[in-house]
């Protein structure tokens, strides 16, 4: 799921990870609901099993990697939060955030 669908929600996930859902968010129901509904691609669609190797790189190139390029400013943001808050209990966490980010450069 996007980050976006748990900001909708006001929900900040990444500072839950070892709770449950139900622990910290209230309509937890509604929100299990609304990810079993949500739109998935059908992989079945792709016939995959058919693309040539060049076609392939060309798939990720310009669908993934255009999409991680897209979002790299959300990631940042997220890993500078995830090192400002947590670095002093963590120290494997990088000082500097931008340490981690360098494939979006």
């Amino acid at each position: 799921m996007p980050v976006g669908f748990f900001e909708k929600h006001g929900l900040p996930y990444y500072k839950y990870g070892f709770k449950k859902l139900s622990e910290v968010y209230p309509n937890a129901k509604g929100i299990y609901e609304e990810i079993r509904n949500a739109d998935r691609p059908d992989p079945a669609q792709l016939r995959t099993n058919y693309w040539s190797i060049s076609f392939t790189i060309d798939y990720i190139i310009n669908n993934h990697h255009a999409y991680v390029a897209e979002v790299m400013p959300e990631i940042e943001s997220l890993i500078d939060n995830l090192t400002q808050a947590h670095s002093v209990t963590h120290p494997q966490l990088p000082h500097d955030p931008r340490t981690i980010c360098r494939i979006s450069h």
